[in-house]
């Protein structure tokens, strides 16, 4: 229901041709052409599909002309023109190489010049009547109002003076997203609601309305209150006293209809009841219509939200580590339990508890977490046999209730972590982390550690550097070799192994004042992303990103300044390819970032001002596309946070 309307573009710049003094060349010596130069239109301009662009130039000729000694021409189109100076409004769409030839007479030497233009196609507006609805009866007795807005592709929403009412009966009826009439004629109207963007474009949205002489009812909603918040599944009871109309009285039952932006039709009735709102905010309409037609409207606003945060104490000095997204959207979670215990846990989709296992130990965590092709979970750590000694690494296996399968640690003697693990092609697992190096405290080296599918050890590898080195991200290729990525003093540090674990190389990623690899996914094009922040606490408030292919050969980098310091923890990317991160800022408070993968460009940021000193350490992307976070509350215990898709939390 739109049109286009052409927008002409004038340019005001003169076709200057000017001869010499004789009507014969030059003689005595070479002829020389004559000099060319484009004034109009100018080097990358770019103008709308059906513009009229004026075409001229200075040109000086040595002598006689005539207009055919001037060829415009078009990379795209072709010949355009011979006339001195011509507006064109046929051009097509695309990059045009615009070049314009001149010579004195036939056969003698030709003075170019040449502007580069492109050809966009300008999107129509997208206007929408909101109130009246199609096939309303509005009474003429009573003020009619006409509710609308429109938004344009190239301009956002557009302004009240673009928004032009129509009536094919009364024609013009004004101007502005809310228009009160109070003269409509009796009968039938198409109603058009006409909106024009900044170049001209034109589109239109109409309804059919019917007029009658007599009064509309009137309704009014008594609950819920307006801009109330709702969890997502969660009840809600709409209700009204009902519909007043002069002539019939008391309005109920299907005369009495609730309408929902997001969802539609919801139901009918002075009392709804409903936990099937879809997450985000909702005007909510009720209609009352009366036996001759007429309707009255009343609204609210009402959010409905996928977001909550959830707090779990379990001893003391709780943390979470890393999740698992189950396919019904429940959520299992591992970390460490009063800085003892290794400990998973379940919550549904709300965050409600569901169960709670643990590894017992000393001075164990749990962080990471995988699902198993056998459908187990899979926890790498590490932990202590007695109090205060050196840590182990520890691998904990256990079944969809959370009880212990079996469990294996590695004792290098020096002190070893396990910082990621994943299953390879074998259906063993292979984990990767650091130890003390020769019992150093101070010397941490990476290593790599081979385990079957019952948890048995087959080998062990160390890869001593200097300086100290670790790993934090293990990644199986395609030739059954391993990627280990991680740091090497304060540089991002990349190295690959054969299957064996037998280094085949390594290398170094230094930027200087930036540390890379707190945060290492895998992208959906194969590629890695890395996240990194200054080493310098005075410096200012970046946020750095790196992608690199498998060779460690670095494709884009970019860095965005966010106004705090941010230690960037964790890393997803979702199903549309854009990047979510997670961490906390200098202010305690937890920050997420979401980037878009093809230029590394900001797409928002949020930062989440809860109570209390908090962190997130893990973020994955929910089965309703919004995000879960894990991590820490001071003084609370394990902390979980559900985000919108937006990265937005809203809090009852």
């Amino acid at each position: 229901m739109g049109s286009t309307s052409l927008r002409f573009i004038l340019f005001s710049f003169l076709l200057i041709i000017t001869s010499g003094c004789s009507d014969d060349p030059p003689t005595g010596g070479d002829e020389n052409p004559p000099s060319v130069e484009i004034l109009s239109p100018l080097q990358n301009d770019t103008y709308y599909l059906y513009d009229s662009i004026l075409f001229s130039a200075n040109v000086t000729f040595n002598y006689t002309h005539t207009e055919n000694n001037l060829e415009w021409n078009s990379s795209i189109d072709g010949l355009l023109s011979h006339d001195d100076s011509v507006f064109i409004d046929t051009l097509s769409l695309g990059t045009h190489q615009i070049q314009l030839s001149a010579a004195d007479k036939t056969n003698t030497p030709k003075a170019y010049d040449s502007v580069t233009i492109s050809i966009v196609e300008n999107m129509v507006p997208e206007p929408s009547i909101i109130v009246p609805g199609n096939d309303s009866v509005l009474n003429l007795l009573s003020e009619i109002k006409f509710i609308g807005t429109a938004t344009d592709f190239e301009d956002g929403q557009l302004s009240d003076s673009l928004l032009e009412w129509y009536s094919d009966i009364d024609g013009y009826l004004g101007s502005g997203d809310t228009l009160v009439v109070d003269s409509l004629s009796n009968g039938e109207h198409i109603i058009s609601l006409r909106a024009v963007d900044f170049r001209g474009a034109v589109g239109i949205d109409s309804v059919r309305i019917s007029t009658v002489l007599g009064y509309s009812p009137t309704v009014e909603i008594n609950s819920p209150d307006d801009s109330t918040l709702y969890l997502i599944d969660e009840y809600v009871v709409f209700s009204t006293l009902g519909g007043v109309d002069i002539e019939d009285g008391s309005i109920t039952g299907a005369d009495l209809t609730w309408n929902s932006s997001i969802d539609g039709p919801i139901g009918i009735g002075t009392t709804l009841v409903t936990n099937s709102l879809s997450d985000g905010l909702h005007s909510i309409y009720l209609h009352a219509t009366d036996s001759h037609g007429n309707t009255s409207v009343d609204s609210i606003f009402v959010r409905v939200t996928i977001s909550w945060e959830k707090t779990f104490s379990f001893i003391s000095t709780d943390f979470s580590y890393s999740f698992y997204v189950e396919s019904d959207n429940s959520y299992i979670f591992t970390g460490t339990e009063g800085e003892k215990n290794i400990f998973l846990a379940k919550t549904d989709s709300k965050g409600v508890l569901q169960w709670k296992s643990r590894f017992s130990s000393y001075d164990a965590v749990g962080y990471d977490l995988i699902k198993t092709s056998d459908q187990h979970y899979l926890v790498a750590g590490k932990h202590s046999v007695v109090s205060g000694d050196d840590p182990d690494l520890v691998l904990v296996k256990f079944d969809l209730n959370g009880d212990e399968i079996w469990s294996t640690s590695v004792d290098s003697l020096f002190g070893d972590v396990g910082s990621s693990v994943i299953e390879t092609h074998d259906g063993g697992y292979i984990v990767a982390g650091h130890t003390n190096y020769q019992g150093s405290a101070n010397v941490q080296v990476g290593f790599l550690v081979k385990f079957d599918a019952s948890g048995n050890l087959l080998w062990v590898k160390n890869y001593p550097t200097s300086p100290y080195s670790c790993f934090t991200k293990v990644f199986e290729l395609d030739d059954h070799g391993y990627l280990l990525m991680g740091l090497i003093g304060q540089d991002f540090y990349m190295l690959k192994t054969d299957s064996m674990g037998v280094k085949d190389w390594d290398k170094v990623i230094d930027r200087g004042s930036i540390i890379y690899g707190y945060s290492i996914i895998q992208a959906l094009n194969g590629n890695y992303y890395i996240s990194g922040r200054p080493t310098n606490t005075n410096a200012p408030h970046y946020f750095y990103m790196l992608e690199i292919d498998d060779q460690g050969t670095v494709l884009q980098e970019d860095s965005v300044d966010i106004g705090y310091r941010v230690l960037p923890l964790n890393m997803v990317q979702k199903s549309d390819g854009n990047l979510v991160t997670i961490g906390s800022d200098t202010r305690n408070h937890i920050m997420n970032l979401q980037f878009n993968s093809s230029g590394l460009n900001i797409v928002w940021h949020r930062i989440h001002n809860t109570s209390g000193n908090k962190a997130g350490y893990s973020i994955d992307e929910t089965i309703d596309h919004g995000y879960i976070v894990s991590g820490m509350s001071q003084y609370e215990g394990v902390y979980l946070l559900k985000l919108d898709s937006l990265g937005n939390l809203y809090l009852k």
